[in-house]
């Protein structure tokens, strides 16, 4: 008589396992700030846009997308509203990725970016736009005056047989050139 009631009972509570399983993978690899991929990913997408770039001639850029000053942000208004402000970025930032880019919360007030160019010159413009996209937009505070970002670009085009690693490297020390030249912009690393 038992087994009618425990046999339904012990289904659910595999099923609540399953589904609580599958959700702390689901909470492990997206950011619940602002709702990108978190780095879980990024070693297979970085080796699918590649098979991509190479089979369409086209150069994959690792892009690191730093906010200018954002200790101060937190300093001055809070962290709230730096949550509010990474949300909001992160928010412009997916409205400029392409269908076939990937971008990801990378840590911190940093995103990175996997984005096709078809040569080093047509790079320029879209991270140029990207500048300015994130220079013009506001970020509603309630009771203040909206809040202006800007961000820095580390960029690396991703060399023949090099790895991810590698051309994160590049591109972080790209970024660090561009905060030491005075943040606002976008710096290639050197081929």
């Amino acid at each position: 008589y038992f087994d009618v009631f425990e046999q339904p009972q012990s289904e659910l509570i595999e099923r609540l396992a399953d589904f609580k399983t599958q959700l702390l993978v689901t909470l492990g690899r997206q950011d619940p700030l602002t709702g990108l991929p978190l780095r879980y990913s990024l070693e297979d997408d970085f080796t699918q846009a590649l098979k991509i770039c190479d089979r369409n001639k086209m150069l994959l850029y690792v892009v690191i997308i730093d906010v200018d000053h954002f200790k101060a942000v937190n300093d001055n208004y809070g962290h709230s509203v730096g949550d509010v402000a990474l949300r909001h970025l992160a928010d412009t930032l997916k409205t400029m990725v392409r269908s076939n880019e990937h971008l990801y919360r990378y840590g911190g007030e940093e995103f990175l970016l996997l984005m096709q160019a078809d040569s080093p010159e047509s790079m320029k413009k879209p991270a140029q736009r990207l500048l300015e996209v994130v220079r013009n937009m506001r970020v509603p505070i309630p009771g203040e005056d909206p809040l202006a970002l800007t961000v820095t670009l580390g960029l690396a085009c991703v060399r023949r047989g090099e790895g991810l690693d590698s051309a994160v490297e590049r591109a972080d020390k790209a970024l660090y050139a561009g905060k030491a030249a005075g943040r606002d912009r976008y710096i290639v690393a050197d081929e």
